[in-house]
């Protein structure tokens, strides 16, 4: 934790992970996914102030929160290039951890650029050291597209024709989610950050996800996140990744009335390590999901 301070506010900058986990799984250690909270006093920095500060915290995400009354806050995001974001949900378990140690509040209402988030928190009856958030979110079902993806457009992601087993558009997101016939394909793919970059920035995608059903036991599907246009070659997890997954998932499992999904991303490939766990819970009627996780400091 650290303090700067400025001739017409003080900051306090907070870093700590969502989407962690007590236990190993499979004896792999979960890392999380770490964010920046900048915590504001009376207004938000100029935005200059704000991109420069997301550069140099060199974060996946910085969240700026400002409190307006009450449980109220305002909250916005900026990636480690310093581009403004629309939202991201590890920030937001993170920033209402933040704010619980700060102001004392468990059911904290964030008012992002045309979005209003609701989140309550607990202490994890795991342990009192870990808080466990949870915010509830729209779904989107995605379009089911023609699977044949252009050779040169497979190399750079670092697939095979055959291992892909559908292709999806999440029209709403702007998300490309590419469902792999297995894990163990899923592991392993190297993307070429660079031409994906120009892919995505190009087709105006906000993130390319590649997805299967998980093979670890109480697992129901993992996926890697890649948005490297962002400077965010490969997210180490992400919540609202799963407003488009948990609805998908949902159909091509032919599941049937609510359900909870436990998910994994295995991150970068790696053998020894697992980058989150997320739980999400799908209330179909309502068309929206709970998605959250234990956040720790």
């Amino acid at each position: 934790m650290k303090n700067i301070k400025s001739e017409k506010a003080v900051y306090k900058i907070v870093k700590a992970y969502a989407f962690t986990a007590i236990d190993k799984i499979e004896n792999k250690k979960v890392i999380g996914n770490p964010a920046s909270i900048v915590i504001c006093n009376k207004r938000f920095p100029p935005q200059t102030q704000m991109q420069q500060m997301a550069v140099k915290e060199k974060q996946p995400m910085t969240a700026f929160v400002l409190h307006e009354k009450e449980n109220n806050f305002s909250i916005k995001y900026f990636t480690p290039l310093g581009i403004e974001f629309g939202l991201c949900v590890h920030a937001t378990l993170i920033a209402s951890s933040v704010v619980q140690q700060e102001f004392g509040y468990t059911n904290i209402h964030f008012n992002a650029h045309k979005i209003s988030l609701s989140l309550t928190l607990s202490n994890s009856f795991l342990s009192t050291n870990h808080t466990v958030a949870q915010i509830k979110l729209p779904t989107y079902m995605p379009v089911l597209v023609n699977h044949k993806l252009p050779l040169h457009y497979l190399k750079i992601i670092g697939v095979e024709q055959q291992d892909i087993k559908y292709v999806y558009k999440c029209d709403e997101l702007k998300d490309e989610i590419i469902v792999l016939n297995n894990a163990e394909i899923l592991r392993s793919v190297k993307p070429n950050f660079l031409e994906l970059s120009k892919v995505l920035t190009t087709s105006n995608t906000r993130g390319l996800f590649l997805t299967s059903l998980s093979t670890i036991k109480n697992i129901d599907y993992e996926v890697r996140i890649f948005a490297p246009h962002f400077g965010i070659d490969e997210d180490i997890s992400c919540g609202s990744a799963n407003c488009s997954l948990i609805p998908l998932w949902h159909k091509i499992t032919n599941e049937v009335g609510n359900k909870e999904y436990k998910i994994i991303c295995p991150y970068n490939g790696k053998d020894n390590v697992i980058g989150g766990v997320e739980l999400g819970v799908f209330d179909v009627e309502n068309n929206s999901a709970f998605i959250g996780g234990i956040v720790t400091s």
